[in-house]
């Protein structure tokens, strides 16, 4: 079984059990958060059906591009999911909301500034009240608290934070994010055109190069099983019954890696 099988079987359990999952919108204490985690999960499997198709084209670089993008998502999605078992509110989604919004608000709102500073026109721009059109609430909050809050959902910052709350993460036994944390800063040259990712000329004429993507492929349907059996998991504490979601995607984790292993 090769990982585009195993996608497959993982799809299957998702069109059986998506509406499950977005059911639980219009039940849950926790909307803002549970809004935040599917969302990321549907955004993540985009790009990963995105990859997959570059793969089969053997489009390397943009391939390289669109992995550090999910590996973005991904560690998004652990954040938020970490820190709603955590504290067991509905505060890690609204800050996703707020405070990534807000400060996304905040960037175009500075490249507007310094765009029409070129052509000599000056704009003044009230940052809070700029933000607060696309996220309420955030009209009597500073533009240094609002950097300083958004700053939590930055790569680094996450990191630390899940290398505190789940170590099992990061130690000698599970290399998991020590793997993912560099892959992640290595793929930055393919996004911004850095020299680093001059290499790929001679990726793309050798077989260890797309031997290399098909590595990372792998990984990433191991990242896409897990934010199913981790969004399934968080769930079931409010809905039960979602635990079978869970363990249906494990299953196949497990199909996948007894073949890979044979």
């Amino acid at each position: 079984m090769d990982y585009r099988e195993a996608d497959k079987l993982l799809f299957s359990v998702i069109e059986e059990c998506g509406e499950s999952l977005s059911k639980t919108l219009h039940e849950t204490q926790f909307p803002r958060t549970y809004s935040a985690l599917l969302l990321l999960m549907t955004k993540a499997a985009t790009l990963k059906v995105a990859m997959y198709d570059l793969l089969d084209a053997l489009n390397i670089y943009p391939f390289k591009v669109v992995f550090r993008s999910y590996c973005e998502h991904y560690l998004k999605f652990l954040y938020i999911w970490y820190r709603f078992l955590d504290e067991k509110s509905d505060d890690a989604g609204r800050d996703y909301y707020a405070y990534c919004g807000g400060r996304e608000r905040i960037d175009f709102a500075k490249a507007f500034k310094a765009a029409h500073g070129i052509l000599g026109q000056e704009v003044v721009v009230k940052y809070a009240e700029f933000a607060h059109e696309i996220v309420p609430g955030l009209d009597n909050i500073s533009r240094k608290e609002l950097e300083e809050k958004s700053d939590h959902f930055r790569y680094r910052n996450i990191i630390r934070y899940i290398a505190d709350k789940a170590p099992q993460l990061v130690n000698e036994q599970c290399q998991f994010l020590v793997t993912i944390i560099p892959k992640y800063a290595y793929l930055s040259a393919y996004v911004h055109g850095g020299p680093t990712s001059n290499r790929i000329i001679d990726e793309l004429s050798s077989d260890a190069g797309l031997e290399s993507a098909r590595e990372e492929a792998s990984v990433v349907f191991m990242m896409n099983a897990s934010i199913l059996m981790f969004i399934a998991m968080a769930m079931s504490r409010e809905f039960p019954s979602l635990s079978e979601i869970a363990g249906r995607a494990n299953y196949v984790v497990k199909q996948y890696l007894k073949s890979s292993n044979e």
